[in-house]
């Protein structure tokens, strides 16, 4: 059957129906018409009328069409710019496989690489050609490096050969030479001949293993036919028949090869091939009509003609052309992930080393000008900067003494091989950060200072995060994607049910800065290490635990500065105690907080803090610091004045006159403010720039007394809240001013308390200071959990302060003023009898409450007893319960006659 149907279509003219009738009944084969625009109708009836069927050539004679007129003006044009390649007469085209690596997407790099290199097709094409075939001429060769091949146009003489024969030894001799290119050594190079109207587009359509076989005109292929037509050219995995959509005919078939190779050659040979499906016995002719196009098949109907089917083969993507966006957009709970880990995964990649390295630059001073000689020469000489401002008056030599033991034990124990966990502590403004900071640590030079004050008082998670990033110079920092991010994940989560990722915790991101600062403190603290050291071969935590002075140091200031930021505190605790633990750097917190252990506990349980309390001033020392700071003053102006006639002093005068009498009132302005630094700075500045010191205290004192009636004395609608920072009430903040006031120095304003007298106190409690525990049991503080977290919430705000045992249980024990300075104030604000009579009339209100919810719960549970009737033990509980709702009662009625008088006080005060 093969050798029959190979004859049959070797030969470019219709065949006799006695050749026709050996077939079996069962098989169909193709018949080439060979019907081509450059073979002119006058050869085709020439031929078939040798055969004696001039009418089967009038049948297959039919119009040409407009691809056909097409071609056929092009003898001239380039195939590039009409997408065909012209022929003359006795001319074909050979389609040469596998001279190009298949381009299989745009950016195909493979053909460029080969236009490199010395490879010519042309002159290859020719070797591959036999040297000594009869009847054959090349004429030109056509790249289609798309396709992987090109054509080849040739002439023949068809006196000695046919196109069927020149393709037959062009394959036995590319069969003997076995010729495989670098590029695909599996795939053998072929040659065929073409056998329709090649289309030699450069559109972005790609070679494929799939092709689209569409039956322009003329009846439909079967599989048989479609299969003895394409199988010459590889393997077919399948045929597919694509059923017709509705009650429209099915009009195109789908050939799948294994190979794209081969694919591509029947692509190339069978574009625009015309073809006739015989049956039955063989062809018939009838009619003698031309032109009519139509051929009448013996076996079928008598006289009924057919038109030649004409194949389109395209190229068929085997997957979609979107089908990774499709793919992408069907399944979000994967690809959202991933896409979050991508990005954490670039950001981590390229952002993470520039932070560590910003990090290392704001801990070594590296970006700093005032770390520079040059800078530090022009800013001492010259005041050409603006933001050279008066530093801050260096501690007295006296003070200096006082402190000199507590200078030296932070020095050892920053030498010490062992864990360096710090803790100074003191009341605000006593010189903690000043101490550590220009007595303590220099020479040091490698120092990382962290201010927890702002980073609490950030409104808002991107504030936060941007004031830590500041503090450790973290940067870039993207605050503007937390936004961005949060959005994406809410839509994430209404997309997929669960969030992507996007967005971060601010915890979360609070701990990749510190991750990233840890990291670059490590880098620090071994940048000197070398390998040619004595102890090179130890591991880098047994370096850095033999070299303390290598670490650098991390200062934490204002440590539980505000209750708001607890996890902010948390985490920096966490975070030093891997530090301190890793001997990667030593550690020191700067609080005023004296429950710091409480906090610091839960990072370091196992472990005994290293604290020291810094106090005020001795009186002596702040009046030494005060004219120090007068001094300076003197010196930097360089002039002296006179004393002015309103009675008020300048620097200049008090610095070089020492009178008795301004010593006696600076004495006694010192003894009022006590020795808190930051009131003795605010008292130096107010006599440079013209008041006396009796005038300067009065100015401070009063300060003093409306910030406490503003910040503690207001009434607040939220101080019941759970959210709110302000966790204690008026009554009991007023409460506390006169018993402090009272214990101070006797004044008659004691405070209204029937049940609890003012404790004494003993020979070794501070004076001014009050028991701790005696506050508690008053009715205002009495709840245990409510009393202790008042105390707590005005120690934080510096209304009060709490002494704890410095050795034992470490419990609190008295109270006293958060500053000095306070009680002055507490005096000044108890000698306004209006607002005296104010708040005492709320505090009696409050008292009234208390008592009055008291009475209220004995009241219900007396009627509960009623109802038992002569219960056992009932009318002792009875009894019991009568009592103390008599003693509620008469201090009610107490309270109401004290509130009698203050009433009176309001309405006729102003």
């Amino acid at each position: 059957m093969n050798r029959l149907s190979t004859r049959v279509f070797r030969r470019p003219c219709v065949r006799s129906n006695a050749v026709l009738s050996v077939l079996p009944l069962q098989y169909r084969f193709r018949l080439n018409i060979d019907y081509t625009a450059q073979i002119s109708a006058q050869r085709l009836r020439s031929t078939t009328a040798g055969h004696g069927h001039g009418g089967l050539a009038a049948k297959l004679k039919k119009p040409l069409t407009i691809l056909e007129k097409l071609q056929a003006k092009s003898n001239t044009a380039s195939p590039d710019t009409t997408g065909f390649i012209a022929l003359g007469e006795n001319e074909r085209l050979l389609f040469f496989d596998n001279i190009f690596p298949l381009k299989t997407f745009s950016w195909d790099f493979r053909n460029a690489v080969l236009r490199l290199t010395p490879y010519s097709p042309d002159s290859s094409i020719r070797n591959y050609i036999p040297p000594n075939l009869e009847g054959f001429k090349l004429l030109s060769v056509y790249p289609r490096p798309k396709d992987g091949g090109a054509f080849v146009k040739f002439a023949y003489d068809l006196s000695v050969t046919t196109p069927r024969e020149i393709e037959s030894s062009i394959q036995s001799h590319l069969y003997n030479l076995q010729v495989r290119p670098l590029f695909a050594p599996l795939h053998p190079l072929r040659a065929y001949l073409v056998e329709g109207i090649p289309w030699t587009e450069d559109l972005y359509r790609f070679p494929s293993a799939r092709l689209k076989v569409e039956f322009v005109s003329g009846p439909e292929l079967s599989q048989e036919s479609l299969y003895n037509l394409f199988r010459r050219f590889g393997k077919i995995s399948e045929i597919l028949r694509q059923p017709g959509e509705g009650k429209e005919v099915q009009r195109w078939t789908v050939v799948q090869f294994l190979s794209v190779r081969s694919a591509t050659a029947a692509r190339c040979c069978l574009h625009r091939t015309r073809f006739v499906e015989l049956s039955g016995a063989g062809i018939g002719t009838e009619g003698s009509g031309e032109g009519d196009g139509k051929v009448s098949i013996a076996g079928g109907e008598a006289g009924k003609a057919v038109v030649p089917t004409v194949l389109r083969v395209q190229y068929e993507r085997t997957a979609k052309v979107h089908w990774l966006r499709d793919w992408i957009v069907s399944h979000p709970k994967i690809v959202i992930p991933a896409l979050a880990a991508i990005i954490a995964t670039i950001t981590v990649a390229i952002f993470d080393p520039i932070r560590t390295w910003f990090i290392k630059a704001k801990i070594t001073g590296a970006l700093s000008l005032s770390e520079y000689e040059p800078f530090k020469w022009v800013s001492r000489h010259t005041s050409i900067f603006p933001f050279n401002r008066r530093p801050t008056p260096d501690a007295n030599p006296l003070l200096l003494s006082e402190r000199s033991s507590t200078i030296e034990t932070l020095r050892s124990w920053l030498l010490d091989n062992s864990e360096t966990f710090i803790i100074v502590q003191g009341p605000r403004g006593s010189g903690k950060r000043e101490l550590v900071l220009d007595h303590v640590l220099p020479p040091r030079k490698n120092l990382l200072i962290i201010d927890c004050e702002p980073i609490t008082e950030a409104h808002g998670d991107t504030a936060t995060i941007a004031s830590v990033a500041q503090q450790v110079g973290y940067r870039p920092v993207f605050s503007w994607m937390n936004t961005i991010s949060s959005l994406a994940d809410l839509a994430a989560q209404g997309t997929i049910g669960t969030s992507a990722g996007f967005s971060q915790t601010m915890e979360l991101q609070f701990s990749k800065i510190l991750q990233n600062a840890g990291t670059a403190l490590r880098e620090i603290a071994l940048q000197d290490r070398d390998a040619s050291d004595k102890d090179a071969n130890l591991s880098d935590e047994e370096y850095l635990s033999a070299h303390p002075e290598k670490r650098p140091v991390v200062v934490i200031d204002n440590f539980l500065h505000s209750p708001e930021g607890t996890i902010i505190y948390d985490r920096l605790a966490s975070w030093a105690a891997l530090l301190v633990s890793a001997s990667v750097a030593h550690v020191i917190f700067l609080t005023n907080d004296a429950s710091f252990s409480k906090s610091l506990s839960k990072s370091l349980p196992d472990r005994v803090f290293r604290s020291v309390l810094l106090g005020d001033a001795s009186a002596q020392s702040a009046k030494t610091f005060v004219l120090n700071a007068l001094a300076e003053d003197t010196a930097e102006k360089g002039q002296k004045s006179s004393s002015p006639s309103d009675g008020s002093f300048t620097s200049t005068e008090l610095a070089r006159q020492n009178a008795p009498l301004l010593e006696e009132e600076l004495d006694a302005s010192i003894a009022i403010l006590g020795g808190r630094l930051t009131d003795l700075e605010a008292l130096a500045t107010r006599i440079r720039s013209g008041e006396g010191p009796r005038l300067a205290v009065s100015q401070i004192v009063s300060a003093s007394a409306v910030e406490i009636n503003k910040l503690y004395l207001s009434p607040d609608q939220q101080h019941n809240d759970p959210k709110s920072p302000r966790k204690w009430s008026t009554e009991q903040a007023w409460y506390l001013i006169t018993l402090l006031d009272a214990a101070n120095a006797g004044s008659p304003h004691a405070p209204t308390n029937p049940g609890v007298n003012t404790p004494n106190n003993p020979e070794d409690v501070e004076p001014g200071s009050v028991n701790y525990n005696s506050i508690l049991l008053h009715p205002l503080f009495k709840s245990p959990s409510t009393g202790e977290e008042s105390l707590q919430s005005l120690a934080h705000s510096d209304l009060i302060t709490i002494l704890t045992q410095s050795s034992g249980s470490g419990r609190p024990y008295a109270i006293r003023p958060g500053r000095p300075v306070y009680k002055a104030a507490f005096r000044k604000l108890l000698e306004d009898e209006v607002l005296k009579a104010k708040m005492e009339l709320a505090m009696l209100n409050a008292l009234v409450k208390i008592e009055e919810g008291y009475m209220k719960k004995w009241e219900e549970e007396l009627a509960v007893l009623a109802t038992c009737g002569g219960a056992k033990d009932a009318g002792r509980r009875m009894d019991y319960l009568g009592k103390n709702i008599g003693g509620s009662q008469e201090r009610v009625d107490g309270y109401e006659k004290e509130m009698e008088g203050r009433k009176k006080i309001l309405q006729t005060r102003f």
